[in-house]
């Protein structure tokens, strides 16, 4: 007790970091919104109005809220489903989809009293054609996942790649401290890919002698 005062009156303990980056604070405030039945979801269709790029009503996103929502799986259940735990399974792969570019025309809505919602459009890992439209709404009190969902097979409960590339995205805005959402880069301003040889497949069929 003595050594916890003398701590305090030293000024230390303004230099307390938290070791793991707000991840248990936040998965106990999770829980506790999920048990009291508070957390808000998706509504079942987005908003006509309100959409901006400005990004200064942005909640207080960061590592923790993800790992909470893609790991631990306290998103609460809704009518596009649970998202399960464990997530975070093919990280690697969810991240490079940030990482590349996948990501696009990203949008936010800060309109609603309770929460806000991310919109964007993520391209597949494996195709050159098509796009998946992702939704994240984020409590603004807390700036945990209120909920997700996403156009693809595997997006009905939240928990997609796509989804965690659209989350990885928005952390970067908070750690960069951005006012306001970059637009799309163009193809030029993307790393050149003509150095990369194609993939091919080879299909074995069996020989008959």
């Amino acid at each position: 007790m003595y050594r916890v005062e003398d701590y305090i009156s030293s000024g230390l303990d303004s230099k307390i970091v938290d070791p793991d980056g707000g991840i248990h604070e936040n998965r106990l405030r999770a829980q506790k919104a999920k048990e009291k039945n508070t957390t808000p979801v998706l509504p079942s269709s987005l908003p006509s109005e309100g959409w901006t790029s400005s990004l200064q009503q942005l909640p207080p996103f960061n590592y923790g809220c993800l790992y909470a929502h893609l790991v631990t799986g306290l998103q609460v259940t809704g009518a596009s489903g649970s998202c399960q735990a464990g997530a975070m399974k093919h990280k690697e792969a969810e991240y490079r989809l940030f990482k590349d570019n996948h990501v696009m025309m990203v949008r936010f809505n800060p309109a609603n009293d309770n929460f806000c919602i991310f919109h964007a459009y993520v391209k597949p890992s494996f195709k050159n054609t098509g796009k998946y439209s992702t939704i994240v709404a984020l409590a603004k009190s807390s700036g945990h996942v209120a909920g997700a969902k996403c156009n693809c097979k595997a997006g009905g409960g939240g928990c997609c790649n796509h989804v965690a590339a659209l989350l990885y995205n928005i952390l970067d805005y908070t750690e960069l401290g951005l006012n306001k959402i970059p637009p799309d880069k163009t193809c030029t301003e993307l790393p050149q890919q003509w150095h990369k040889p194609k993939k091919y497949y080879i299909q074995w069929t069996g020989i008959i002698f």
